[in-house]
């Protein structure tokens, strides 16, 4: 089990023919592990640093043992999870009813400065679109906003 303390953290998958599809971006306090330790199988899921990180390890097993425990952390550890639930229920109400140019604009307001800290074949990725269509989306922007 991580938490991200500083930095910007990547979470990616390989689809079958080796391209990666990213799922997520984690920011400073984010709490993050891999599918493993909730389901019990080999992980899919990767996890590159965007920028310079640190990042607190505990032992998942011994969190848990804390947690039996000591209620109050019960508590953080469920309203983790609850804010995890809420904003893969978010991406998946974006993916479904967004265009792409809403959702990169929800994507910059979410993580301030995306655009300097990861590439543009990541920022696609997450939207969902190629990077030749994320290009014509930020010129069609700043012929918008002049």
């Amino acid at each position: 089990l991580h938490i991200l303390l500083q930095g910007l953290v990547r979470k990616y998958y390989l689809d079958a023919t080796g391209e990666d599809l990213t799922h997520m971006f984690l920011q400073k306090n984010s709490m993050f592990s891999t599918d493993f330790v909730m389901i019990q199988r080999p992980s899919a899921c990767c996890f590159e640093a965007a920028e310079v990180c640190r990042v607190l390890t505990l032992d998942y097993s011994k969190v848990q043992q804390m947690m039996e425990r000591e209620p109050s952390l019960m508590k953080v550890y469920v309203g983790n999870l609850e804010d995890t639930l809420r904003k893969k229920l978010l991406r998946e109400n974006a993916l479904l009813t967004m265009c792409a140019t809403e959702r990169y604009l929800d994507l910059k307001r979410q993580v301030p400065g995306i655009e300097d800290r990861v590439s543009q074949a990541h920022i696609a990725s997450y939207i969902g679109i190629t990077p030749v269509s994320l290009s014509r989306i930020r010129r069609a922007l700043r012929e918008e906003n002049g």
